[in-house]
């Protein structure tokens, strides 16, 4: 992608949800995005969401929204519109990027529409390609970059603060370092993965994986070898996924391997 980072918009975005499975009906109750361009403004929204589906206590602890916010608060179908013109032209920023996407795929899909394709920055795959943090849990890295943690992550728009901030303090350590910044094409390489988009890993597949990484079971599925037509059967024993990649012990070689998600088929 020869795009210039500055020529660009970036939407960096955050979802709440009521669970982790969009596939068994869990819902987004709360979404923050901010739409940032060099000499612009930003723009930045967030909404609390109704999901129409009861909320755990787990939840409402976690996150810090209370009940009475969510029962007064608009479905997603009222808000989907303005969701969609600040998605529309620009780079999608998220940290763990195909959890939110799911969500924010499946949202579109309950109302009948597709949501935007575009280029994804996932601010997880950056810190795990380019970077060495004790763990990528996003308040680690920003403390570990010099930034300040809010109080109140778990909260969508501290996350996306921070997840702006966190990018920002990562391409200027990538220029000190010497690596080339300058398109959105450097920053996905810096990931070590192509560029991704929402339909690239379905709720099902993000679910499936999870649960082989869990539970140890072996992971059977097939894959897509870069410049090869021809889909191969594969069994893995996860040892880890960082949303772009799962990793683990093919069991057929007997040794470890890593699969880009966006050439696994179930």
């Amino acid at each position: 992608m020869a795009q210039h980072v500055e020529s660009v918009p970036f939407l960096v975005f955050d979802v709440e949800t009521t669970g982790l499975r969009p596939d068994l009906g869990d819902k987004v109750i709360e979404i923050a995005l901010q739409r940032i361009q060099a000499g612009c403004e930003p723009v930045q929204v967030s909404y609390v969401l109704n999901p129409g589906r009861p909320v755990s206590d787990e939840i409402y602890t976690l996150t810090g929204i209370s009940p009475e916010e969510v029962v007064a608060a608009k479905p997603f179908a009222d808000v989907r519109a303005e969701i969609r013109a600040l998605l529309e032209g620009a780079v999608l920023v998220a940290h763990n990027a195909p959890f939110d996407l799911g969500f924010l795929a499946a949202e579109f899909a309950g109302h009948g529409e597709k949501p935007p394709i575009q280029p994804v920055i996932d601010t997880l795959a950056l810190a795990k390609g380019r970077f060495k943090f004790p763990n990528n849990k996003l308040t680690t890295i920003a403390g570990e970059l010099g930034l300040v943690v809010r109080s109140d992550a778990h909260r969508a728009f501290a996350d996306v603060d921070m997840t702006a901030q966190v990018l920002k303090v990562m391409i200027e350590r990538l220029k000190e370092q010497g690596h080339s910044v300058d398109l959105i094409q450097d920053l996905m390489d810096h990931t070590g993965s192509e560029l991704l988009s929402v339909p690239v890993i379905s709720s099902i597949m993000l679910h499936d994986i999870r649960a082989a990484q869990q539970t140890g079971k072996e992971f059977i599925f097939k894959y897509k070898k870069a410049g090869q037509r021809k889909l191969q059967k594969r069994r893995v024993r996860i040892t880890s996924f960082d949303g772009v990649y799962v990793i683990g012990i093919d069991l057929d070689k007997g040794e470890e391997r890593q699969f880009r998600v966006d050439r696994i088929s179930l």
